[in-house]
């Protein structure tokens, strides 16, 4: 009697063990083929001055000025008063911490 509930237990786990690694190859795969490859941050940075209708280059003093923004010691979405201020911070601003939405958009949560 004993012999045979060690035996039903004992392929009761072999076969919990087989649909746990079944399961676990179905997720690899489905995460490896059928997920979008993240996006470079140059496309995104690309995206986001059409958006805002900004050039992509980097900052010198002249667009800043033009702008109406400079960047400065400010690095998070609390600390912009508006989401284009926002945008040309994530675009032409170093050491910036701005959160970016599943969108590009810096900010967008925040001024919503």
């Amino acid at each position: 009697m004993v012999c045979s509930l060690n035996s039903q237990h004992l392929s009761v786990n072999g076969t919990m063990k087989k649909i746990a690694f079944i399961f676990l190859l179905i997720l690899a795969l489905w995460q490896f083929f059928y997920q979008e490859p993240p996006q470079s941050t140059k496309n995104q940075k690309q995206r986001i001055a059409a958006f805002f209708d900004m050039s992509s280059s980097t900052s010198s003093p002249q667009s800043s000025i033009q702008e109406g923004f400079h960047c400065d010691r400010r690095q998070t979405c609390n600390e912009m008063n508006t989401q284009a201020e926002a945008a040309y911070f994530y675009q032409h601003c170093p050491n910036q911490k701005l959160k970016i939405d599943p969108d590009g958009t810096p900010c967008g949560t925040f001024f919503k």
